[in-house]
């Protein structure tokens, strides 16, 4: 259902567009008000109840976004922005993987803007558009926490279990670069392939691991989305209890 507004109060009833001009020269205080009163009812009818939903989350994403800052610095906070953010602490930059190539130097006194938005996700976006000072909005915290799949408490022992051993590390690190088998990477990691199969077949078991058949050759693949799950996993368990 659409609703129409017309500019309330101030007056007798409703404003005719069509007296805007006039009324901007016979009585601009007037006008303003009843400009003010409609903003006023769109809110309220629009985003009112919207904004009590999710102004608690914001602040809190603000609140935690502050302490990562004040701990590890503002590169502290982009990290965990990446993918959609890359940095390089070491040079002083920041930039997102976009078509659009477009560099903006923030200098001493100049400002940075760091919003989060509960409507972004998975992306993340930036203004650099004058007059507005040059900003990131990221997605709010929670809803990051919420969108990323999560391992069952019982599961998550498993897969850390799993990843608590030297050997399966360095073999995970090479198959992260390419498929491999457990010939070619036996040699690579300084095992037998016996032993290294009963490492492979552990980190497969707790799911970070998938096997496909080429041929002769059985090749591990990395399953990035159960390896990527472990840190918001973790870190869901920790805060719940």
């Amino acid at each position: 259902m659409q609703r129409e507004y017309a500019i309330p109060f101030v007056g007798d009833g409703p404003l005719d567009p069509l007296r805007v001009p006039a009324a901007i020269l016979d009585d601009p205080a007037a006008l303003h008000a009843r400009f003010l009163a409609l903003l006023e009812a769109y809110w309220e009818e629009a985003f009112a109840q919207e904004w009590e939903r999710i102004e608690p989350d914001l602040a809190a994403s603000v609140a935690e976004a502050g302490r990562q800052i004040a701990a590890n610095g503002v590169y502290g906070l982009l990290r965990g922005l990446f993918p959609e953010v890359r940095s390089d602490p070491a040079d002083g930059r920041f930039w997102l993987e976009r078509d659009h190539d477009h560099e903006v130097t923030v200098g001493p006194g100049e400002t940075l803007v760091l919003a989060p938005s509960a409507y972004v996700w998975p992306h993340v976006r930036v203004s650099c558009d004058a007059p507005w000072p040059f900003g990131l909005v990221f997605p709010a915290s929670s809803i990051t926490r919420e969108a990323r799949p999560r391992i069952p408490p019982a599961q998550l022992v498993g897969v850390l279990r799993a990843l608590a051993d030297d050997t399966r590390l360095r073999a995970l690190r090479l198959i992260a670069e390419r498929p491999r088998s457990t010939q070619e990477l036996a040699p690579l990691v300084g095992v037998s392939e016996a032993a290294l199969s009963k490492h492979l077949r552990a980190l497969a078991d707790a799911g970070l691991l998938e096997r496909r058949r080429e041929g002769y050759y059985v090749l591990y693949r990395l399953v990035e989305e159960q390896l990527e799950a472990v840190a918001p996993s973790l870190d869901g368990f920790l805060r719940d209890a």
